[in-house]
């Protein structure tokens, strides 16, 4: 990330611990090349080896305890002091327990989630670790969960974070727009995808999840419905195709898909199936921005595109509406989902000014495949607008 960015969100931390009430924000990792806690994203670039602890309070103090040998590479980055950095050697015990002490913090979020992937960064050792370690203290009664503060953290983005979200975006959809002028019956899957490929490659980029089904490219009815990799089928006249697919630019992703229907030799148009569950998507998609604004609660706007899909006679998809993206496809614990449990808490919780959410219904049909748009919007202080350009009319390819 931005070392820049880094520090704007450091900057933001005491703000949001008096926000929601906390006194201290603990991060305490150990070698994060094997297991990173999300939240290191938005307070360090480097990694540690030994047990780590990142403090910080909500009179904006900040302390990092690590092993010596890690120092000098912390030092390096600038975001830290030496004033504000604690070695050790044999146990880091000693350090963190009496640095606690002196703060004296009533409360102590610390980094476990039972609903946001992106909080739940302590693993179980390292929590037995603190534990231990805290064990003839108070403190250990006094762990709150951190998912209000690294959520925050994550979905306020900045403008800079806004600007290289967008440009992912433009990329993205410039690698589309290269698809449509190619795609044929003919073709495979695969084919496809090394379009998406070639472009990202030439770009200097990569994809923005596991390549191994970034691009996703589905043919037709009998291929896969999503979190799939491309495969040697081939796409024949009669077929619908949608894609799915985004970037990495400078750390920040897009996530978007389109939808083509390959006609056949006899047709100037779509079947009206086809183009019926078009219109619906569109009217789901259009309907849910239009209602989109800060203090929502997800789980309404996400009502609103099932109930324009049951209006128009199809039946509800079998996934959230919409997820946040930012460093991650999946960044930021708020969703517009409906209210399953497997989504727990987050259905309740309200949108935000400075969040990016993708907007992704789907159709699935039977003799065609699946019928879907996912574009991404930005929720601004009075509504939402759109980062990308929306696919309004579904792409007819007539070779």
């Amino acid at each position: 990330m931005d070392i820049n960015i880094i520090k704007q969100k450091i900057e933001m931390i005491p703000s949001l611990l008096n926000e929601f009430g906390i006194d201290m924000w603990l991060t305490f990792v150990r070698e994060t090349d094997v297991m990173k806690d999300p939240a290191m994203d938005m307070i360090t670039d480097r990694g540690v080896t030994w047990q780590t602890a990142f403090i910080f309070t909500a009179k904006g103090e900040k302390y990092l305890i690590l092993g010596s040998l890690d120092k000098d590479n912390m030092l390096a980055s600038t975001l830290y002091s030496d004033e504000e950095i604690k070695t050790y050697v044999g146990s880091i015990r000693d350090e963190l327990k009496s640095t606690i002490e002196k703060i004296a913090p009533k409360s102590i979020a610390i980094n476990k989630s039972a609903d946001d992937i992106m909080s739940d960064g302590l693993t179980c050792g390292m929590y037995e670790t603190l534990c231990e370690i805290l064990k003839d203290t108070p403190y250990i009664e006094r762990f709150v969960p951190a998912d209000p503060i690294i959520s925050a953290l994550r979905s306020r983005k900045t403008s800079v974070e806004i600007e290289k979200i967008q440009k992912a975006v433009d990329i993205t959809e410039e690698i589309y727009d290269k698809i449509t002028k190619n795609i044929c019956a003919g073709m495979t899957e695969n084919d496809v995808a090394n379009i998406v490929r070639n472009e990202t490659k030439d770009r200097g980029l990569t994809s923005a999840w596991d390549s191994a089904h970034c691009p996703g490219i589905f043919a037709g009815a009998e291929s896969a419905e999503a979190h799939a990799a491309p495969s040697d089928r081939v796409i024949e006249k009669g077929m619908v195709v949608h894609a799915d697919f985004g970037v990495k630019f400078e750390g920040y992703c897009s996530d978007l898909q389109r939808t083509w229907y390959i006609m056949k030799d006899d047709e100037t148009d779509a079947p009206d199936i086809v183009k019926r569950a078009f219109l619906a998507l569109d009217d789901s998609i259009q309907s849910s921005f239009k209602a989109i604004k800060p203090g929502v609660e997800g789980r309404l706007i996400d009502q609103i595109s099932r109930d324009r899909l049951k209006a128009h006679g199809f039946e509800e998809y079998p996934h959230a509406l919409g997820h946040q993206v930012g460093r991650s496809t999946h960044d930021g614990a708020a969703l517009l989902c409906p209210e399953w449990e497997r989504y727990g808490q987050r259905p309740y919780m309200k949108l935000e000014e400075g969040q990016v959410f993708t907007l992704e219904p789907r159709i699935t049909l039977k003799e065609y495949g699946a019928v879907t748009m996912e574009e991404m919007i930005k929720i601004t202080a009075d509504g939402a607008v759109f980062l990308s350009r929306p696919q309004r009319e579904l792409y007819l390819i007539k070779r």
